[in-house]
């Protein structure tokens, strides 16, 4: 196509990518219509159909033309429109969100673990010696098994598309041991450098198996924490309440023989869990969780089995999401991460404020990628009122603060 001049067409002048409706405007991606919860959805069209337009997936923006799913062009007009069911009509079969978990309509909230508090309505949040920003950086050690056992729930992250083979799908499964063999002691060098105590989600098998490793991260003064039995047994709420207690357990015991106590801290397995999750690590003795992306503050979190906190990572700055599976370009993928860390160190003159993001030893620490990571740590401790800590060093921080009060609950029946 040739240049994009103006095409008079009779008294009028119009652009030929929209004339007729024959072209797309550059960078309109229309949003998706409403779902209604407790509704079956349709099956997806056939992208031959005549009357179809495209919707983004999860995916940056301009990072590849055709990620992009199939939309009817009728939803796009009717994106206000309530679905027939939800105004009387008869409701159709299937499986309604309340029968997994109860549905509370306070502010939008549908659940009743934690409050609604938007940051401007909190008091000012101080960190230790006047810092603006608490930084806590987490470097998982995740056994990647070969076949996990049956019955086992293999997280959609391990399966085609996203692995190479069927099995035995001897690259991708090796291509992550080499973080437990190589990549790890790269990343202890360059945070060692700078100081860094990183907090280690680590499984069961990664615990019982490798005790060399442990031993380096505890002599570094990192912090292990709970991180499931291996990255290919997550945690559902299809399986029942004893297999998920014999996970957990499973996790929190081998951490504490290897390391000799028990983790404070919990990651799920992929960020996996069930609604039973929360409850079921406080009574465990788990004082936080790093699976709930919604804060740039810690927050309580409401059980009736004891205390238990967030400490929120912000998942998309991460190696493996943000650079690897979404292919942005490394020296992207680096201003990204030091954006988000400028743009947080200024928001946070009035109330301290917390960065906390997830790197994989098998990812990041490849030699081609290496000095990216000494890149973003030299950004971050060249500002001054910055905190680097371990999870349990904020959490244990934020606890003696007002923040740390949650309303009572106002549920029965709430996990």
């Amino acid at each position: 196509m040739g240049a994009r001049h103006p095409v008079r067409h009779g008294s009028r002048c119009l652009r030929p990518a929209v004339r007729r409706r024959c072209g797309q405007r550059h960078g309109a991606l229309p949003a998706g219509a409403p779902v209604v919860l407790g509704l079956p959805l349709p099956d997806p069209p056939s992208r031959a159909h005549p009357r179809l337009r495209d919707e983004p997936r999860w995916r940056v923006a301009g990072d590849r033309g055709r990620d992009r799913g199939a939309l009817h062009r009728a939803s796009l007009r009717r994106r206000r429109r309530a679905h027939p069911a939800a105004a009387g009509g008869a409701r159709a079969a299937g499986p309604r969100a309340e029968s997994i978990m109860p549905i509370r309509f306070d502010y939008g909230m549908d659940q009743d673990y934690w409050d609604w508090s938007p940051i401007g309505r909190r008091p000012a949040l101080q960190w230790p010696d006047g810092a603006r920003l608490a930084v806590c950086i987490l470097v998982e050690l995740g056994h990647y098994e070969w076949a996990p056992p049956a019955g086992a729930f293999d997280p959609p992250t391990h399966m085609p598309p996203h692995s190479l083979n069927p099995y035995p799908d001897y690259v991708s499964v090796t291509f992550r041991e080499y973080g437990h063999r190589i990549g790890i002691f790269r990343m202890m060098e360059v945070l060692d450098r700078y100081g860094v105590k990183a907090t280690v989600p680590m499984d069961a098998h990664t615990a019982e198996n490798y005790p060399w490793l442990v031993d380096a991260c505890l002599e570094r003064g990192w912090e292990p924490i709970g991180h499931g039995v291996t990255q290919r047994q997550a945690i559902t709420s299809l399986m029942s309440e004893p297999q998920e207690r014999a996970l957990i357990a499973h996790s929190i015991e081998a951490l504490r023989k290897a390391t000799g106590k028990p983790p404070a801290g919990w990651l799920g397995p992929e960020h996996s869990q069930s609604v039973r999750t929360p409850s079921i690590l406080a009574e465990s003795g788990i004082r936080y969780c790093c699976d709930f992306p919604n804060d740039e503050q810690p927050y309580p979190i409401r059980t009736a089995c004891g205390e238990l906190y967030a400490l929120p990572c912000m998942i998309e700055i991460g190696d493996t999401i943000g650079h690897f599976n979404r292919k942005l370009l490394l020296p992207r993928w680096v201003e990204m991460v030091k954006e988000a860390f400028d743009v947080m160190y200024d928001d946070a003159a009035d109330t301290g404020l917390l960065l906390a993001f997830r790197l994989h030893p098998w990812c990041v620490g490849q030699p081609y990628r290496i000095k990216a990571l000494e890149e973003i740590v030299a950004h971050m401790t060249q500002r001054s009122q910055i905190w680097l800590a371990t999870g349990s060093d904020i959490i244990e921080w934020y606890r003696r603060q007002p923040h740390a009060r949650l309303a009572p609950q106002r549920r029965a029946g709430a996990q």
